[in-house]
């Protein structure tokens, strides 16, 4: 019993200096990816900002909730053959652990993206250790088309797609925008268009 509770209390050890380790490093990415400096550097003197897409991030937050979901049903499971509340108790955290750590690059990601419309231009900036800007005139973008699947209507998103004059969607990031006010920057796109 004694070797079972030393193990236990290990394994939870580690937990913890995980979560340290990976709460230092995600602190320190966010302080350093902040874009507010940069965007504020990047603006011509004449240029302001319109609208401010809010990205959001669901399809990796229902991959956490069904992690955790398949975590506490293994430990139940854990719980009901080995009749151990401690193992139980670990298997859960763990299980719960790997679920939340799903969710910390989207919220990296969060804090440190921007995507804009000035009154000149649209402007995406990302990254935590480096600075990436990537912008296009207005004058240079045709349409910003709204897309909603049936997951968008349930949690209130809508990916947004960006076509160029030439007619061609332009890939400014290595994922879809998908954002929570799609509708406001759509507005803010075709106010600064007319």
């Amino acid at each position: 019993m004694e070797k079972n509770h030393s193990i236990t209390s290990l394994a939870f050890g580690i937990l913890i200096g995980y979560w340290l380790l990976t709460i230092t490093i995600n602190a320190v990415k966010i302080k350093v990816g902040n874009k507010e400096k940069l965007i504020q550097k990047y603006l011509t003197e004449d240029e302001r900002i319109i609208a401010e897409g809010e990205m959001v991030y669901v399809k990796e937050i229902i991959t956490a909730i069904s992690t955790g979901i398949i975590g506490l049903i293994v430990s139940v499971f854990v719980l009901l053959v080995k009749k151990d509340v401690s193992l139980f108790f670990l298997v859960f955290l763990y299980a719960a652990s790997f679920s939340l750590s799903i969710l910390v690059k989207p919220y990296v990601l969060k804090k440190t993206t921007k995507l804009l419309i000035t009154n000149k231009r649209l402007i995406l900036a990302y990254g935590t250790w480096s600075n990436n800007v990537i912008d296009y005139s207005l004058d240079k973008i045709s349409n910003i088309v709204l897309k909603q699947s049936l997951l968008g209507r349930i949690f209130g998103f809508s990916k947004i797609a960006i076509i160029s004059t030439s007619g061609a969607e332009l890939k400014i990031w290595n994922r879809e925008l998908e954002l929570k006010n799609a509708e406001e920057f759509i507005k803010a796109f075709v106010s600064m268009r007319t």
